[in-house]
């Protein structure tokens, strides 16, 4: 298996006793991902993981990276440090697939995602993944929150501002 983020596994040559993989992705996928996700950069991105089981294949993994994103208070860009895990079920109809059975999990209604013609799209797995565990509103840390609160009494009509539009 190579080393490189973006690759496809032909799912045959998976042993019966799983898969573990460490992935490290390219200067040129780190630019790719920072742009398919409009991140201003990406210094690292690094998945550890492990493809298990026979009919059905639970892809697991844990994705470590080192972004740069644009807060959404300041619009100053911030690094932060980017953890997330996953598990995904797949197999070759998409309906062989007994969670009691095959899996130690409670979601029996979760459908697995389809292997096509016997390959397995792992370094768009991971993107996807990826994609959905970012923030969708960024806040850097170094912003602090300020709430404001109400004093009793004070209850401020929404529109009193016109009243002093009209004076004028």
């Amino acid at each position: 298996m190579k080393t490189n983020l973006f690759q496809i596994l032909d799912v045959s040559k998976i042993p019966l006793k799983g898969l573990t993989f460490e992935l490290t992705a390219t200067p040129q996928e780190l630019k790719m991902l920072a742009e398919r996700f409009d991140l201003p950069a990406i210094a690292s991105f690094k998945v550890r993981g492990n493809i298990s089981g026979d009919n059905v294949l639970k892809v697991a993994a844990d994705i470590q990276a080192q972004i740069t994103q644009i807060c959404v208070v300041t619009l100053k860009k911030f690094n932060t440090d980017f953890k997330t895990h996953f598990e995904e079920f797949f197999s070759e109809n998409g309906v062989d697939y007994d969670a009691e059975q095959d899996f130690d999990i409670d979601m029996v209604e979760d459908v697995s995602d389809i292997i096509k013609n016997g390959k397995l799209n792992l370094g768009e797995i991971i993107a996807q993944q990826f994609g959905l565990a970012l923030d969708p509103f960024p806040r850097s840390t170094d912003e602090p929150f300020e709430y404001i609160e109400e004093q009793p009494g004070q209850k401020q009509n929404p529109f009193s501002g016109l009243k002093d539009l009209l004076n004028k």
